[in-house]
């Protein structure tokens, strides 16, 4: 009688539980007396469960069917305990593996000074997986010295640029090239050391070798030394002077007027007291007028002046101005620098220029006196006779220069030269106009 009421017990009261459960056999979403029978069937092997069913069957968990999850799904059943879902089979992914990228560790370029920028291609990364891109990590010069003279063109494209006027020496660029990965293989990199050479341009230059390209010019006057070579070339009504300096540092000078950069002076007595002064008279030495100023007071128009590595003014920003740096490089300066930044930049003259000319147009209305720098050994100056029609083209033209500096002009101008015999400077045409310095470049 009792296990009639026990099991009509069992009948009448479902345990109702959604999702999947321990106990229920069947797997309907509730442990209830139909899975209860499974499992006395089970017991008796009349059938036998197997798979998920075998599995919800296992209540106490220990991976076995027994008389004792027999009797813990009755009490299940009769509400004495509660079900417990099915704990989910963690899935575990296989690891991934490590990327395969290979590159070339050790590279090198060698090349010239130039005043034009250049990219090489290097050799890339191999074996890698996913995508692969290039940054750099780090450039810097023989002495540590952190630079900023090259990129990467594209990321995507194993290729080096090398910005213009970059100084001549030694450099070591690290280049990083980076493997995207994918689902098997993680993301991995190798550095690439690039060590760049930059050798100086030869000795032989535009002035030393007679060459076709001067033709059609009128060849006004030329001098030579081991450390200083130039030629004065003529062209209606304006002179191209080409000098070739050993030492760029040390040899383009500023003769100033007075110690304060404030007055202006008759130029062939500012010369020919200079040439007293440090002995150039059997010298070659060849010179234009330089800074603007105010010609009214005499007074060079900037707020810093630098004459032969000592500081003449220093009223605040470096702006509008040029100089040599302790790498040769003729540079324009701005309003954040200041002349002891200057100095310490190893700029030993400074010019007041207006803004740059840019001379790559086909016709270009040029002004007066004008300086560029074609490499790092060779200088073009143009001095013209007034407003000079398409000078700037010819400029380019002979020189390869795309940027000169306006050095002042009009009543200002003023060309000298002279050679080793004579002490005294030849004016080869110049107005009347007092000045307060001249640019000058002389043999050592």
């Amino acid at each position: 009688m009792k296990k009639i009421v026990l099991l009509l017990f069992l009948f009448m009261i479902p345990f109702f539980v959604s999702g999947s459960l321990v106990g229920d056999v069947n797997g309907n979403g509730k442990v209830e007396v139909k899975d209860y029978l499974l499992i006395r069937k089970h017991l008796l092997k009349s059938p036998e469960l197997t798979g998920d069913n075998k599995n919800r069957a296992d209540v106490n968990g220990d991976g076995n069917v027994t008389a004792s999850d027999y009797i813990m799904i009755r009490r299940i059943i009769m509400g004495i305990i509660s079900p417990t879902p099915i704990p989910n089979p963690t899935i575990t992914s296989a690891p991934k593996k490590t990327n395969p990228i290979t590159v070339t560790a050790s590279q090198s370029w060698t090349t010239t000074y130039s005043t034009s920028a250049r990219t090489i291609n290097f050799t890339g990364a191999t074996k890698a997986i996913g995508k692969v891109t290039y940054s750099i990590r780090s450039q810097k010069d023989s002495s540590g010295t952190v630079v900023n003279y090259f990129s990467i063109p594209t990321s995507t494209t194993a290729s080096l640029r090398l910005v213009a006027k970059a100084s001549s020496g030694t450099y070591t660029v690290v280049i990083r090239a980076k493997a995207a990965g994918n689902s098997s293989y993680n993301s991995g990199y190798k550095d690439i050391k690039m060590k760049v050479t930059i050798n100086k341009v030869p000795v032989s230059s535009y002035v030393i070798t007679a060459d076709s390209k001067y033709s059609k010019y009128d060849n006004i006057c030329s001098c030579s030394s081991n450390t200083l070579k130039y030629r004065v070339i003529k062209s209606g009504r304006q002179n191209i002077v080409l000098v070739w300096v050993k030492d760029p540092v040390a040899q383009l000078n500023s003769a100033i007027a007075s110690s304060k950069g404030d007055k202006a002076q008759n130029a062939d007595t500012l010369l020919a007291n200079e040439i007293s002064k440090y002995g150039y008279e059997d010298k070659c030495m060849v010179a234009v007028n330089a800074s603007f100023f105010n010609t009214s007071t005499g007074s060079i128009d900037r707020s810093v002046i630098i004459n032969k590595g000592k500081i003449v003014r220093d009223n605040g920003g470096a702006g509008g101005i040029i100089g040599v740096n302790k790498k040769g490089i003729l540079t324009q300066y701005n309003s954040s620098h200041t002349a002891n930044s200057l100095i310490n930049e190893g700029v030993r003259n400074t010019f007041g220029i207006s803004s740059p000319t840019h001379i790559d147009k086909s016709k270009d209305d040029t002004n007066r006196t004008q300086i560029c720098q074609i490499d790092e050994n060779n200088f073009a100056i143009l001095s013209g006779s007034g407003r000079v029609y398409n000078a700037g083209e010819e400029l380019k033209n002979l020189t390869g220069c795309k940027t000169a500096y306006n050095l002042d002009g009009g009543g200002s101008r003023k060309l000298y030269y002279k050679n080793q015999t004579t002490s005294k400077m030849t004016r080869n045409f110049g107005g009347g106009r007092k000045v307060p310095d001249m640019l000058y470049f002389v043999e050592q």
